[in-house]
């Protein structure tokens, strides 16, 4: 495939010079002495060559086009695996629609200077080559004087090439900026109506596209005085070879038929001088974009397994927190502010087959403590322990796959229910999905739902209520079979006496399947049923145990109680 390539560009460049060479031949030696079959046999071999071209450009067209497309599919995918092994870190720092833009605007400018800039580049160096040799055949000294000016002429805008890679690349960093305020927009809409913002929001979209607009119009033209450069100079440069060649003919140095082919191939290097300038603006757009991909390539993940990880056996005895202390690694640095601890020096064990509720004031670091036991993150000094393993020492999916996870951010795909719930394992049968949606109270979706398991959930979960989208999550973190359960305010948008049902039944698959539950909460309907009690405050524990023993303490649980728990 690449050598049909290469020799489909090298004949056409090569047939174009010897096009306007073969000027020399039919006038000296066909058209002025009248040799006719001279004349027909020349004529023959150029239409010959003519019909060998057409078919070579048809296949060559094909190849480029599919070459084009395999390379923006592996860049892709290359770049979409990459960006599946990176930390939550990454996703906090980058916005995702500046990172949907490299998927598509980035890589479309790559694949674009692909099947453009290596066709065009690759002929306009070969008719550089084969237009200087054939003039060297006619004229030496002028070919010699021409191939100067020809270098000379490339190194004109050499200066601008670094401010139009940057101005381009700053660009394509507004696109990505613009991209993400349009993603955000249109995952906003019911807020943005109730709160009447559609008339800010189009001011401030009018100044990113502004913004953008300036950016564009300096990036594009300083490309294209780039791209001028070097033809607007040898234009006038070959205007000068055509004058020194008539001159030279006048004085009997060269014949007509040399004169006309010598200023043909004159102007077959300006052809290709034309190319080479011409693909100068793809190449910076696309060097930018490749800048930006590289950016993410060159992102590494947070935290590293060891290539020696343990794989760990089925949780049996106790997740231990040792002397933890936490800082999220982007915390207080846009304020230029130290970084504010969110745990410290925190201890704490959770048994297996444990009911254990986390309650505290907002912000007290419960989250982040369920972050740690996931390996979302590692601590910054202590360790965190899965039957005695250091998590850093193990593999993270022998560790994941033993949990399920319910948040109150429930995130759906836009996929059936079905297959939303087989999210949680990929191996599920119907009958396991059926019984997963009944333990989490969801079943009827299966009978009301038109199409049943088939029906689609919707743009993360638009189709379903609040409280249905907690169920399917629910089950999907229950068809796991998981050793751990956790939940991240995980019945928040549940009724009251849903939420009551549900706690009974995750009680009863603690006792019976010795799952074990951990659950962070505001609501603190479910601390009667824990076997602990886990109060945070601050990021460290204050108090700990069954809930009669903290209300007798008269602390922060009770004051919780309190405010929280039904009367």
């Amino acid at each position: 495939m690449g050598l049909t390539l290469v020799v489909s560009l090298l004949f056409e460049s090569g047939l174009e010079s010897a096009t306007r060479f073969s000027f020399k031949y039919l006038i000296d030696e066909a058209v002025v002495p009248r040799n006719y079959h001279r004349l027909i046999l020349l004529l023959s071999l150029l239409g010959s060559a003519a019909v060998l071209l057409a078919v070579l450009t048809l296949v060559a067209d094909y190849i480029w086009a599919k070459l084009g497309a395999r390379v923006l599919s592996d860049l892709r995918t290359g770049l979409y695996t990459h960006v599946q092994t990176l930390s939550v870190d990454f996703f906090q720092r980058r916005k995702s629609g500046d990172v949907l833009n490299c998927f598509v605007a980035d890589a479309d400018s790559v694949e674009s200077c692909l099947v453009t800039v290596v066709p065009y580049g690759l002929m306009g160096i070969t008719g550089l080559i084969t237009s200087t040799t054939l003039m060297a055949t006619i004229h030496p000294a002028l070919a010699a004087a021409t191939l100067v000016g020809t270098v000379i002429c490339f190194l004109l805008p050499r200066a601008l090439l670094g401010y139009a890679g940057r101005a381009s690349l700053e660009m394509r960093r507004q696109e990505g900026r613009l991209s993400s305020t349009i993603q955000e927009t249109l995952q906003s809409q019911f807020l943005i109506k109730v709160f009447g913002l559609e008339r800010e929001l189009c001011r401030r979209f009018q100044t990113d596209t502004r913004r953008l607009v300036d950016l564009t119009v300096r990036a594009n033209f300083l490309s294209y005085i780039v791209e001028r450069i070097p033809s607007v100079s040898f234009f006038i440069f070959c205007l000068m070879i055509i004058g020194a060649s008539s001159v030279i003919a006048f004085h009997g140095g060269m014949t007509i038929g040399a004169v006309i082919s010598f200023q043909m191939l004159a102007l077959n290097l300006g052809a290709a001088i034309g190319n080479l300038t011409w693909l100068t603006p793809l190449v910076v757009d696309a060097s930018a974009g490749l800048e930006r991909i590289n950016e993410i390539f060159r992102e590494r993940p947070l935290l590293a397994e060891p290539s020696a990880a343990h794989v760990l056996e089925p949780f049996h005895d106790s997740i231990r927190l040792e002397s933890v202390s936490f800082t999220y690694p982007c915390s207080g640095r846009s304020e230029g502010v130290p970084p504010r601890p969110v745990l410290q020096n925190l201890s704490l064990e959770f048994k297996r087959g444990e009911f254990v509720v986390i309650v505290g004031p907002s912000g007290c670091g419960k989250s982040t403590l369920l972050h740690l036991m996931l390996r979302l993150y590692d601590p910054v000094f202590g360790r965190v322990l899965f039957d005695g393993k250091d998590l850093k020492d193990v593999a993270l999916s022998s560790l994941r796959s033993q949990i399920g996870l319910v948040s109150q951010d429930v995130l759906l795909f836009d996929a059936s229910i079905r297959d939303n719930i087989r999210m949680g394992n990929l191996d599920a049968t119907d009958d396991e999905i059926l019984n997963a949606m009944n333990q989490a109270q969801c079943g009827y979706l299966a009978h009301r739902l038109p199409g049943g398991l088939n029906a689609m959930a919707g743009e993360k979960g638009a189709r379903l209520s609040g409280g249905e989208r907690q169920r399917v999550a629910l089950a999907r973190a229950l068809v796991r079979n998981p050793q751990i359960l956790i939940l991240d305010e995980g019945t928040s948008a549940l009724d009251s006496r849903s939420e009551a049902g549900l706690l009974l039944t995750l009680r009863r698959l603690s006792q019976e399947r010795g799952i074990s539950v951990i659950a962070v909460t505001h609501r603190l309907r479910m601390a009667p049923l824990a076997d602990t009690v886990i109060v945070m405050r601050d990021g460290t524990l204050e108090s700990c145990g069954p809930h009669p023993a903290l209300l007798a303490e008269h602390g922060t649980y009770a004051s919780l109680w309190e405010q929280s728990a039904p009367r």
